[in-house]
């Protein structure tokens, strides 16, 4: 069975939410938020230039489609873009990606 490009597309949707300041900052964030052990930085010199469906797909390659989507949430939700996080987290709840996400993070305001 082929893996739904849903969680990509809903990154890439949420990300394209951002203007050019926010994606920016949405970027710095992400190189510095803490991340699982098992889990290393995307590399500056791919971040930097990369626009959102090639972020959003960075996301995924480094971080698996569960882990990319929670820390887009937290990055987010650092950020003070809890109106785009919503916005994902609506996707992923009316979705069928069964990941069982932790979305605790990211629903208080």
């Amino acid at each position: 069975r082929a893996k739904s490009p849903k969680p990509l597309l809903h990154l890439t949707n949420s990300l394209d939410e951002l203007v050019v300041h926010e994606l920016r900052k949405f970027k710095r964030k992400l190189y510095h938020i803490a991340l699982k052990k098992c889990h290393k930085p995307i590399p500056w010199g791919k971040l930097e230039p990369a626009h959102c469906d090639d972020l959003a797909q960075m996301l995924v390659e480094y971080y698996g489609e569960k882990y990319a989507l929670e820390v887009t949430l937290k990055v987010l939700k650092a950020i003070h873009q809890q109106d785009v996080a919503n916005m994902l987290i609506k996707k992923i709840q009316q979705g069928e990606l069964g990941l069982g996400l932790m979305l605790s993070c990211c629903l208080s305001p």
